[in-house]
């Protein structure tokens, strides 16, 4: 049950209540002003708003493709062809990242700009890392050529006179053969024979084009790199047709404490199968043989003009004996 209270008011109190409730009324009309007031001022969405601009380089001209994203979101856009961009803001305080191939990634503050222009600067330094790919390290994830590596550790697991004879059996795609002599080079070929002129690749050692005969040992070198693919060509140009030996040799480091290594090998180089070669006199008779079949009469220089060679006892004068004026 709900009960009604009333309080008599006099006449005298209603001027005091109309003056109450035209304050309030007031009141109430001023602070709708205020907040509207401070969301035109300070918006709390800046979904609300679209920022424009162009983007131009140090010479005032447009660039086509930059990249525009609002910092912290996948919000972006792409400039046209005359460098201007619509970009329509999803955050409380955006920023914009300006990106672009061969220039320096520029970031602005937009506040409460509707219109935002940027200049990009070139990085010379991103023009610089291209030019000089092939004379330097590189992380090898970042490389999508044909290439075998070999360390010092499978090197010294090789017993080899020249350094290079190691990679036979290591490094796919590269057929090492000796050169049958004391001493000499191995011979390298990547991925067959690419010419009959000259099918010997290049040489590099520590950034330095160098020829065959570069015979280190196995004990200075880092590592050994093969590239064997027509990217090395791109590199080095008509030198690395048939491929390309990056040879890093060992070096100090900052920090690396002093290691002394010591090795030694020794062997006999000897002929096992010797030839059986013919005397003077057997040497003689062959030549008078040669006479004989071609139905000429010996004549020879050192051996006289009989019907027998005659051995001399001096070469020099040709054909003397002993005794002789």
């Amino acid at each position: 049950m709900t009960r009604k209270i009333e309080f008599p008011v006099s006449s005298s109190d209603k001027p005091k209540r109309w003056r109450l409730v035209m304050r309030l009324i007031t009141m109430i009309l001023l602070f709708g002003t205020i907040q509207l007031s401070a969301v035109n001022t300070f918006p709390d969405n800046d979904q609300q708003r679209t920022v424009t601009g162009r983007i131009t380089d140090e010479g005032g001209n447009g660039l086509v493709g930059v990249n525009v994203v609002e910092k912290g979101t996948t919000n972006g856009a792409i400039s046209n062809v005359d460098g201007g961009y619509t970009l329509t803001l999803t955050t409380a305080n955006p920023v914009l990242v300006f990106s672009f191939v061969g220039y320096t990634t520029a970031e602005e503050i937009v506040g409460t700009r509707t219109t935002v222009d940027v200049v990009l600067q070139e990085s010379i330094s991103a023009l610089e890392e291209i030019v000089v790919v092939g004379y330097t390290t590189q992380v090898r994830r970042n490389l999508s050529g044909s290439i075998s590596t070999v360390q010092a550790d499978q090197l010294k697991m090789r017993q080899e006179p020249a350094a290079l004879a190691s990679l036979q059996g290591i490094a796919s795609g590269v057929t090492v053969s000796t050169a049958n002599r004391p001493g000499g080079d191995a011979i390298v070929r990547i991925r067959g024979i690419g010419t009959i002129n000259d099918p010997e690749p290049l040489y590099v050692i520590d950034g330095v084009p160098s020829g065959v005969g570069n015979n280190l040992s196995s004990s200075d070198i880092e590592s050994i790199t093969i590239l064997k693919d027509a990217a090395s060509a791109a590199i080095y140009g008509a030198r690395g047709a048939n491929g390309v030996v990056l040879v890093t040799t060992k070096r100090g480091r900052l920090g690396q404490q002093p290691l002394i290594e010591f090795s030694a090998r020794t062997g006999i180089h000897m002929d096992a199968n010797q030839y059986d070669l013919l005397n003077t006199r057997e040497y003689a008779e062959a030549v008078w043989l040669s006479y004989k079949n071609r139905g000429v009469a010996p004549n020879h220089a050192q051996y006289g003009s009989g019907t027998t060679p005659v051995i001399p006892d001096y070469i020099l004068p040709a054909g003397k004996m002993e005794g002789d004026p």
